[in-house]
Order: structure tokens, then sequence, then C-alpha cells
């Protein structure tokens, strides 16, 4: 193994913007635009199949994917290509070095990462096919039984969800307002923290990714500070959080929370 950058084995460009108002919802052909998954349908495309993305701009900035079939780049992701490699082994070994790659991402409102930064990012590389055909063969596997799992998974989500309608019925229980039905409603603070280099975890709309908190890139508060936060928002053992900006996210809290919304 040797460590290369990533414009040492592959070139790499943005694609075109499509304003979401003119995606066609029975499109050929998916519309990835810089998330984790594709945003819509297009009737074109503008990259090949079994090609690697790297997600450029947005929460998901660093996100790497791998688009079996041909697809419409946005601008807001790169697409690699002229590869030196397998396709699916750069895949792999950029995929086991996303959290890396997330942090180049700079910006605060609209966090996004450079072209430079994402040509010099380093990784471990072999030129061995025969290392390569093999990652790939057990990696594949790997993520055949991950999906497998997913689906397993998702499964067992409608029965839970069915079973919930068995025991609460389907519309049949009055309605209430929520505020009948809680001690107290409140959100987090409205001034921007001192943020510090090691603290208490400080979690905001940002860390909300795919319907779920994402501590991949987070800020630190001190101990005064979220003293402070907590004398308004005093977030307490399954607390219910609801996202107002943003994503919309809904989570009940399964351990005391030492962050502040």
């Amino acid at each position: 193994m040797s460590r290369v950058k990533i414009k040492d084995v592959a070139c790499f460009s943005k694609g075109s913007q499509i304003n979401g108002d003119e995606l066609i919802e029975n499109g050929e052909y998916d519309y990835l635009n810089g998330g984790i998954n594709p945003s819509g349908k297009w009737n074109d495309y503008n990259v090949s199949g079994n090609s690697i993305t790297i997600s450029e701009g947005g929460n998901s900035c660093g996100y790497v994917n791998y688009m079996v079939n041909p697809f419409w780049c946005g601008a807001h992701c790169y697409y690699l290509y002229d590869l030196k490699c397998s396709p699916k082994y750069l895949y792999y070994a950029l995929k086991s070095q996303q959290d890396k790659i997330m942090k180049l991402r700079s910006g605060a409102c609209m966090p996004n990462i450079k072209k430079s930064d994402i040509g010099n990012f380093e990784f471990e590389y072999t030129n061995d096919t025969y290392i390569q055909n093999n990652i790939i063969a057990t990696l594949d596997k790997v993520t055949h039984l991950i999906d497998l799992c997913q689906k397993q998974i998702e499964t067992l989500d409608l029965l839970v969800k069915s079973r919930f309608i068995e025991m609460f019925g389907n519309g049949d229980y009055p309605k209430v307002k929520l505020r009948t039905v809680c001690s107290k409603i409140t959100d987090g603070t409205h001034k921007t923290p001192n943020y510090i280099s090691q603290g208490i975890t400080f979690i905001s709309a940002k860390n909300i990714v795919n319907n779920e908190l994402d501590f991949t890139d987070v800020k630190y508060i001190s101990k005064d500070e979220y003293d402070e936060i907590q004398k308004r928002c005093q977030t307490e053992l399954y607390d219910v959080l609801l996202s107002k900006s943003g994503s919309v996210f809904l989570n009940a809290c399964r351990e005391k929370l030492h962050q502040a919304m």
C-alpha cells in the first residue's frame, strides 16, 4: 500500500445544475445534486454508470456515493472519471475515508468542499489488481448483507407501525393540542455560542442528516455556557426533539441530553 492523492488516480469535476421545479417526475435518469440520495428524475444524463461521486455542498458534503446507472450530476456534486483503477475499488477506498473527507468542508451557513481540497486528499492505495479484486469481492458481499439487513429493518418498521395502529386505532382517538400534553415547549438558544475545541456537544439543525442525528461535524461549548443555556431549555431524559428549521426531524432522547439545540 502507498499513499496517493485523488488527483493522482482520477480526474473530477462538478456537474450542471437543474432547478428543482424543472425535474421530471417520470424521468428515465436519477438527478444527484450533492445529497446522499438522488433528489429527482431527469430525461437525460451527463455521467455514465459505475461512477463515483462526492457531495460538494450542504449538510452531507463529503458523502461518497457509487452510481450504478447513468445519471445527471448537479452542480453541488463532484463526479470522478478517467480512473487509473477499477471504479469499485476506488469507491471502497474513498468510502473508508468518508469521515475524513467530510472534515474538508468549510463555510458555516452552507458548508462546501473546495475542488483543490478534494484533489489533494490522500488515502491508502494499491496498484496490485489482484488485491483490488479481492477487496471488491469481500466488500461487495458485506454490502449485500447490509442491504439485506436494511430490508429487514424496513419490514420490521412497517410491523411496528401496523401494531401501533392496532393498539391506538386509525384516527379513532380524540385530537388534543400539543400544549395540553406537554409541561413545556421551548426552543434552544438564539445566540451563537463561543465554541471551543473540546467540551459539551452542541447540536443544531445542521446535525440532522438523512432523518438522523449526525455527529460527524459537531461543535463544543464550555460547562458554564451549557449551564446558562440549560436555564432556558432544561433538556431532560425522554424529551422530544423537533427541528424547527432545515430537515424535519422528530426524536425522543434516550439518554439525558448534555447538548443544547
